[in-house]
């Protein structure tokens, strides 16, 4: 065999991958962009050298170069996609039971949700609870937006019956003025009357 071959680049260990997570995490942004616009591809390249450069610098292992580092973090992705949609299923097969377990949950954990969450975790989230949250999250907001709508109509009956009653102060006062102005052009009319009356009996 040729001594000129390329040695096998030795297997990552947990530490290294759940420091490649919490690096890539610093970088998210820029790595995880959809754009490919030859600017964007640039910025990305860079984030993957500074990602490289942190990496052989903390990690204490082998030095890894630029493209081992993405396509390790490429495979732990596609790794926790998959066992992400398995999980599912058997969550969904056996009623809400107990989710599937083994020793990549972590980094599984810390890939799904977007390196939310740094390496060092050590017990993946409850499916069946996650879901539950996000259920009473969404009641909650729900009940407040309900809540909002309730005070918002009440809002607006109370104006529309101040509007009412103003309306009606306003109608009661023209009619008050129109008796008033009635009565006084009757007395005005009697009065008339009677010194005419008074006139002729003189």
């Amino acid at each position: 065999m040729s001594t000129n071959k390329k040695r096998r680049a030795e297997n990552f260990t947990q530490k290294e991958e759940q420091l490649l997570l919490r690096l890539v995490k610093l970088k998210a942004k820029e790595i995880e962009s959809k754009k490919t616009d030859a600017n964007n591809l640039k910025i990305k390249c860079d984030a993957w050298a500074q990602v490289t450069t942190m990496f052989n610098c903390h990690s204490g292992e082998s030095h890894r170069d630029t493209d081992t580092l993405r396509n390790k973090y490429n495979n732990i992705k596609k790794r926790a996609k998959v066992k992400f949609s398995e999980e599912k299923k058997y969550m969904y097969g056996t009623g809400g039971g107990p989710a599937m377990k083994n020793a990549d949950d972590d980094l599984q954990t810390a890939t799904l949700e977007k390196q939310g969450t740094s390496g060092a975790c050590t017990k993946k989230p409850d499916p069946l609870k996650t879901k539950l949250g996000k259920w009473a999250d969404k009641k909650k907001d729900l009940a407040d937006l309900q809540r909002k709508c309730f005070l918002e109509e009440h809002k607006l009956k109370l104006q529309h019956l101040a509007e009412k009653h103003q309306q009606y102060i306003a109608l009661q006062e023209k009619e008050s003025e129109q008796r008033l102005k009635l009565e006084k052009e009757k007395h005005d009319l009697e009065m008339k009357i009677l010194r005419h009356q008074n006139s002729n009996i003189v």
